[in-house]
């Protein structure tokens, strides 16, 4: 038998009982300072004459990637995992 283990990359912490995904990440990036949203801006877009349309909102991949300053945490938290995981294997005397 072969087994396959995994671990999610990255993902954001349960943060005061938020239960929207993007209500709990914009509460946990808040609280470390990221500038993580956009604020809605009017634009006048060609495709919708004579309509609103506005732009703005959560940055695109901010909520499935981290912050370069967090790579090398994340990466040592998986390379333990690994060596962790290797040293449970059974060996041959």
């Amino acid at each position: 038998a072969r087994l396959s283990f995994s671990t999610p990359g990255y993902w954001t912490p349960e943060f005061k009982g938020k239960t929207n995904a993007e209500a709990n990440y914009l509460a946990w990036s808040d609280s470390l300072g990221w500038n993580s949203f956009v604020p809605w801006t009017e634009v006048k877009h060609p495709d919708f004459p004579n309509q609103k349309v506005e732009v703005g909102g959560i940055k695109p991949f901010v909520m499935v990637n981290p912050p370069f300053e967090k790579v090398g945490e994340i990466a040592k938290q998986h390379t333990d995992f690994i060596l962790k995981l290797a040293a449970m294997q059974p060996k041959l005397e």
